[in-house]
């Protein structure tokens, strides 16, 4: 690997990282200290990185394409890890880089990380050979929606790698250089979205062609058939039942977290009900309105609860929390509502996200902020935020002879339980009454699984969904495979 002193230089008015400090930090023996959050028994889980790095929720949002892309690029978990995000020294803080946040072009913030291919193992020219496959294959599947993409190779049959605002660019000959050593990739948030989408359609692709032949109504089937648009509930004391919900043509479901005293609380068996059906879940905490002018300690109060209840759960680390502001939020209430989504924040740990239930004020607000947004048609004045991940279009009416709402579901990036998050879960199918696992889908391929106390931890830990089959022949009809 090229080592060089590290330097910062300014190309086209930003300033960019020449060689990262973290990078050249530590002996040679340090580089195999990796911070890790696995997700389960996975070839593809969570990639690997420096126990150093740091990032923010966009930065994360980056490593999991990264991981999509390593994939794609057929290489192994070993082959590319991340090494930096906003740690050590990328120029001025905080506007001397996008690892730190700044905008792109399209005014949403920005993230950078980068990856790379040291293996104290194998040859260099392997690691440089990995580096290129990996930038490689970014450029092909992301490179015209991607900010920066810097990676420079020793090999004659390629230019490199330089992409600034989806084209091709040349960065300078000191910029080449400094990056040899790894891949520097810089998004902006409206590209994370569309990037998170391109690659989500690309796979379910492959899949869906296996799944229509299965029955129409089993829930394996119906889990890839959410789409933007489609219609869902609200509902709090009173439950219509999953399949009257679902004969009324509803696909989704927004339900309660609250004090423990709630009588409004999603159980276990409600959950596993609706999403045996083929229900998309989302979790919502709400208790009182006026609850966010709590400031920081009511955020991290709720917070803390809704995090126990999202793991008694079972919820896939991940999802969003929705956190109502039930009420006409004021402008001059907004900076206690900011500090109590911060507070929330700060109490869920990095496990789930926080999203915010509200009227146009708050759910806009919560969105420059970089949060999900669920807006209520109440307290919007006829107006939509077009960012906004749900709506809620109708209150009170009748389904079921439960007092219901209606929402509508307006990108998959809504952080519930069975969309886009869920899609990184390994889905277990199991003939009832059986006590082995006969197949499971893993990375949109179906694959004998045989070990079921394996199986289990993966459960345990949030990183599949086990659904039950009535027989041995409707399990082969969604497989569409002979199962063993």
């Amino acid at each position: 690997m090229d080592v060089s002193p590290p330097l910062v230089g300014c190309v086209g008015g930003d300033s960019y990282d020449m060689v990262h400090n973290t990078h050249r930090s530590a002996p040679i023996t340090d580089f195999a200290v990796f911070h890790q959050r696995p997700r389960g028994a996975r070839d593809d889980r969570e990639m690997r990185r420096f126990s150093t790095v740091e990032t923010g929720r966009l930065g994360e949002r980056i490593i999991k394409l990264a991981e999509k892309v390593r994939v794609r690029a057929n290489l192994a978990e070993k082959d590319i890890y991340v090494t930096s995000g906003m740690d050590g020294d990328h120029g001025p803080r905080p506007h001397g880089s996008h690892h730190y946040g700044l905008h792109g072009k399209d005014g949403s913030r920005s993230a950078a990380v980068d990856f790379g291919g040291l293996n104290d193992n194998e040859p260099q020219t392997k690691e440089e050979h990995d580096m290129r496959a990996f930038a490689r294959q970014w450029q092909k599947d992301l490179g015209n929606i991607t900010l920066e993409l810097i990676h420079t190779t020793p090999f004659r049959d390629d230019n490199g790698f330089y992409i600034k605002e989806g084209k091709r660019t040349d960065y300078g000959a000191a910029t080449a250089k400094a990056h040899r050593d790894h891949i520097h990739v810089a998004m902006s948030e409206k590209q994370i979205a569309a990037a998170e989408k391109r690659l989500r359609a690309t796979a379910v692709k492959s899949t869906t062609t296996t799944m229509r032949a299965a029955s129409p109504n089993h829930a394996v089937s119906d889990r890839w058939n959410h789409h933007v648009g489609e219609k869902g509930l609200d509902y709090s004391f009173d439950r219509p039942s999953p399949h009257e919900s679902w004969k009324a043509g509803y696909r989704f479901v927004m339900r309660y977290l609250s004090p423990p005293s709630n009588p409004k609380i999603l159980t276990k068996s409600e959950l596993d009900a609706l999403l045996k059906r083929g229900f998309a879940v989302g979790l919502n905490w709400e208790f009182k309105e006026g609850d966010q002018l709590r400031g920081r300690e009511g955020g991290r109060k709720d917070g803390k609860e809704a995090l126990r209840q999202a793991r008694a759960l079972g919820a896939p680390k991940g999802l969003t929390i929705y956190f109502s502001a039930d009420w006409d939020v004021q402008r001059g209430e907004l900076a206690a509502c900011k500090a109590y989504w911060k507070g929330a924040e700060e109490a869920l740990k990095g496990e789930y996200r926080v999203g915010v239930y509200g009227g146009l004020r708050a759910v806009s607000a919560a969105l420059d902020a970089g949060y999900r947004g669920w807006q209520a048609f109440a307290w919007s004045g006829g107006k939509w935020d077009s960012r906004a991940h749900i709506r809620q279009t109708k209150n009170n009416f009748k389904l079921d002879g439960a007092s219901v709402d209606r929402n509508e579901l307006r990108s998959l990036d809504a952080g519930l339980w069975g969309l886009a998050d869920e899609e990184d879960m390994m889905i277990f199918g199991k003939v009832k009454g059986k006590a082995a696992v006969v197949k499971a889908l893993q990375d949109h391929t179906y694959v004998d699984m045989k070990d079921w106390p394996a199986v289990k931890r993966v459960l345990e830990a949030g990183g599949g969904r086990l659904v039950e089959f009535d027989s041995k022949e409707q399990l082969e009809a969604v497989l569409g495979t002979k199962a063993t």
